[in-house]
């Protein structure tokens, strides 16, 4: 299973919908799903959507975010709500929910989108910065809670990720 975000920064199960006809194409399954990882109820219908199509979860990639851009001294607290509560506390309830099947079959991977800018800030995304290095300590954190149960948890930072699966039918 692999979670994203769409245009609007709200969670999708394999990134976009025309990727998941890419996928049916290719003779994999592939589910889109709406709702808000900010929003515990919308994650546990999500896992609950994956687990009643596959039967369980074997990776979760918490990829969804947003900027809300503006000087610390003129953001509202709306932006930096909004922004933590998408970019971090979404990953907490993402990871949180999968973590929870993972543990009971002793195997699984986690992999958090950080930011760069998590380790180094940048002018004007102070709500950013906080999330993304938010998102790297909550992950050194849960790999360590997690390691004993067999599940992975890493982060890429990165300016962009493009992820490939190969598929000879496809690259025709």
């Amino acid at each position: 299973m692999l979670l994203g975000p769409n245009l609007n920064g709200k969670l999708l199960m394999i990134f976009f919908p025309f990727q998941q006809l890419q996928i049916k194409t290719c003779g994999g399954q592939g589910l889109a799903f709406g709702g808000d990882v900010s929003k515990e109820e919308d994650v546990e219908s999500m896992i609950k959507t994956a687990v009643n199509a596959w039967g369980t979860v074997d990776i979760l990639i918490n990829n969804a975010g947003i900027t809300r851009d503006g000087l610390l001294m003129r953001m509202k607290t709306s932006q930096w709500q909004e922004v933590i509560d998408l970019n971090l506390t979404g990953v907490y309830h993402c990871t949180q929910a999968a973590a929870k099947i993972m543990m009971k079959k002793k195997k699984g991977r986690i992999i958090n989108i950080a930011s760069v800018v998590g380790l180094t800030g940048n002018i004007g995304q102070a709500n950013y910065n906080a999330a993304k290095a938010g998102v790297i300590g909550l992950t050194k954190t849960v790999a360590k809670e997690y390691a004993s149960r067999n599940v992975n948890v890493s982060f890429q930072s990165c300016q962009s990720i493009l992820i490939i699966r190969h598929c000879t039918r496809c690259s025709k």
